[in-house]
């Protein structure tokens, strides 16, 4: 495994349904995450919630941690990496 490189895949989805559920926005999880240390841009946020881009482990454990959930709870073993194609099902 290389240096800060995260085995297992971080599931985007999972990240923008825990933050919606606790009522935030892209900015406030952002400013949550510059509190605590790991300064992240809504956009990059977006990003990851897309899966477009996966977090490194320290600002996966971060965001974890804003949104007040175990790390686990952002990952997953089955999800695509990019939106699913027009027309398919």
């Amino acid at each position: 495994m290389a240096h800060g490189r995260i085995s297992t895949p971080v599931d985007g989805r999972a990240i923008r349904m825990r933050r919606e559920q606790s009522g935030l926005t892209l900015r406030d999880l952002a400013a949550r995450c510059r509190k605590a240390g790991q300064p992240v841009n809504p956009s990059q946020l977006s990003k990851i919630e897309r899966n477009i881009c996966r977090p490194r482990p320290r600002l996966l454990a971060t965001l974890a941690k804003a949104l007040k959930v175990p790390v686990e709870a952002l990952t997953s073993g089955d999800f695509p990496t990019t939106a699913p194609r027009a027309g398919a099902a």
